[in-house]
């Protein structure tokens, strides 16, 4: 459950920093619908496509340089690599990028909908309705998955691993991992949605070298985390 949330976290808190600060109005925005959709695709899956194609970065690196905390310098690889040397096991890019391949299948199931309910020359709330996963049966899957892989054991690998033995650990699990992660992406999400309530405010961002007004979550904390909460359930 706890290495479920962290990935999760990983993949969704994207702390989306922009140099905000209020703008005169003027110039026409970009629908506030359209940049909390394209905000939830980055935040979710990593998409940068939609940010780039409707605030007009000229690529995809820049959208994560103006957009995300650590300026997208950490990839989602190396991040996850960090995750696993902090368990002092070591993985390969080729057995970690299976696992995120495995999570980014999952949440291409998801679909979700961006509705401005409210707006005024200064604020406009957008309504994101999202559908999502639920944690139990995701705690159900690991449950279910690491009884799998302990039965697969011999009892000299038992023992291997019992005795500290780094080797025997990482094979356990490396291999746990990747079917724990197989397993979880064939869930289905629920038909039901939930709402995200998004209040939006006029911000400035760098958009590849240029100063532009956007519509943006007032609180872009919250906004990942209600992001991650409504998926998660």
């Amino acid at each position: 459950m706890k290495r479920m949330k962290k990935l999760a976290a990983l993949l969704l808190a994207v702390m989306m920093v922009c140099s905000m600060a209020l703008m005169g109005c003027g110039a026409k925005l970009d629908p506030a619908d359209q940049v909390i959709g394209a905000m939830y695709e980055l935040a979710l899956r990593d998409n940068a496509t939609p940010l780039k194609d409707l605030l007009g970065f000229e690529s995809e690196d820049d959208v994560r340089a103006s957009i995300m905390e650590d300026g997208g310098e950490n990839g989602l690889l190396e991040s996850v690599k960090a995750q696993f040397a902090a368990y002092d096991v070591e993985v390969t890019d080729e057995e970690l990028q299976g696992m995120i391949d495995s999570v980014q299948s999952m949440l291409a199931k998801l679909t979700y909908t961006a509705e401005i309910t409210e707006e005024s020359k200064d604020k406009t709330t957008v309504v994101l309705k999202v559908n999502g996963f639920s944690m139990q049966e995701i705690q159900d899957v690991m449950v279910s998955t690491q009884e799998s892989e302990m039965a697969k054991l011999t009892e000299e690998q038992q023992m291997a691993i019992a005795g500290g033995d780094t080797d025997a650990l990482r094979e356990f699990v490396v291999n746990f991992m990747t079917e724990y992660m197989k397993n979880v992406a064939a869930l289905e999400p629920a038909a039901e949605t939930t709402d995200i309530t998004v209040e939006c405010e006029k911000l400035k961002l760098d958009v590849s070298g240029k100063e532009k007004v956007a519509w943006l979550p007032s609180d872009v904390n919250k906004f990942a985390q209600d992001v991650e909460n409504a998926v998660f359930r």
